[in-house]
């Protein structure tokens, strides 16, 4: 299984403390690295596993769970779940855009 590199995500309340300022600059050449559009089962599942251990390391999420990050929005048609694989071949970052819906509720 491959692990994920330091410039990963981090949970809103972990950016708002202040918390992984350095692990957003990125160093080096970036050659190599690429972005996948989660469309199958497997890109998503190494995209939820790569959130999940990320947060649960933050002390986010237990990890006694699934090992998955999942959320109900997660399975809309109109999600759209991203992951950046750097030039190791390693997933180092991921996000879910939700676009605009009718009846879409908080």
């Amino acid at each position: 299984m491959k692990t994920e590199s330091t410039q990963s995500i981090l949970p809103m309340q972990a950016i708002r403390d202040g918390l992984g300022r350095e692990m957003w600059r990125l160093n080096g050449d970036l050659s190599g690295s690429h972005i996948l559009v989660a469309s199958d089962r497997a890109t998503r599942e190494r995209a939820y596993a790569l959130a999940h251990r990320v947060y649960s390391r933050a002390g986010y999420a237990s990890s006694t769970d699934a090992g998955l990050c999942v959320l109900p929005y997660d399975a809309w048609q109109q999600t759209l779940t991203l992951l950046a694989v750097d030039a190791h071949g390693n997933d180092c970052g991921t996000i879910s855009l939700v676009f605009d819906t009718r009846g879409f509720r908080r």
